[in-house]
Parts: C-alpha cells; structure tokens; sequence
C-alpha cells in the first residue's frame, strides 16, 4: 500500500500496518514482484531497490543506471526486467544485478523521455514505447527496433 510521502504494509492480514522505508529512511512508491517472489521497489526519487526476504532488507539495484530516476519497471519474465528512466530505456538479464542502456532516443522533439511516454511487454517477448510521437517495437531482446505507422488522429467537425 502506497500513501503521500510514506508506504506501509501488513504480515496479518491488514490487522497491523508497519512503515516500509529503506536504510536511509525513504519511502517506496511503486512495487513489483516478480515469479519467483523477489520484490522490487522504486524510492520516491527513482532508485530501485530489491528485497528477497519479503521486505525485510533491501539492496540497491540500479547498477548502471546512475544518472537517472527510474520511472516505470516492467518484470517481462522471471530473469528479465526492463526499466524506463529519463535517460532511455534499461534492459537486465539478470534480475536486475545489472542494467544495459537499450535505446536513448533523446533528441530536440523528444526532450523530456518519460514525460507522456508508455511502455510494455508482449508475451511473444516484444517490447512496447510510446514516447508521445512515435511507437517503437522493440524485438530479439531489444536488439532489433522497429518504429510502428500510427494512424494520425484527426478532429471531423460537420455543420
């Protein structure tokens, strides 16, 4: 559970409620689990944090992605995770151990990354980003990038 400035959980069903911070105090606002239970938790600032032991301790697993908030994490199976960040998109094969800068698009139409933009996995493995101008399909684990023709959207005024 996620509130303004401060996470909490609960191991009793909801009878009690714990703070959930890290060692330096700070709260999570974003969680994911992935199969085979390791939890992963974005700070309010971006870092990504993982814990194997239910929450207990945490262990910081931004490695690579050193000058930029992680926006969104994706688990797109048990070992593979992708993370958007303002900086580009980051691939891991490795549960997260390290990261690899897969596409940083970053140009004067595209100047603010993850402002507007979405992402996502496909169970065929494809990836998913909408930048807020264009679709691109990412494939054959982020080596092969494809941009989508998207129909334009138009307004039909009749009087």
């Amino acid at each position: 559970m996620h509130e303004w400035y401060i996470s909490i959980y609960s191991d009793d069903n909801g009878n009690t409620w714990k703070d959930l911070k890290d060692a330096s105090e700070n709260a999570f606002s974003e969680f994911v689990v992935d199969q085979t239970g390791k939890l992963f938790a974005i700070r309010e600032f971006g870092s990504l944090y993982s814990s194997s032991d239910n929450g207990v301790t945490w262990q910081f697993a931004s490695n690579n992605i050193l000058k930029s908030s992680i926006t969104k994490l994706i688990h797109i199976d048990e070992t593979h995770l992708l993370a958007l960040t303002e900086d580009g998109l980051f691939y891991s094969k490795d549960t997260g151990a390290s990261w690899e800068l897969m596409y940083n698009n970053v140009n004067s139409n595209n100047l603010i990354f993850s402002n507007g933009s979405n992402l996502t996995a496909s169970t065929d493995g494809s990836w998913y980003f909408w930048n807020g101008l264009e679709m691109t399909r990412f494939t054959d684990e982020g080596q092969t990038q494809t941009i989508l023709p998207m129909p334009y959207m138009s307004s039909t005024y009749s009087f």
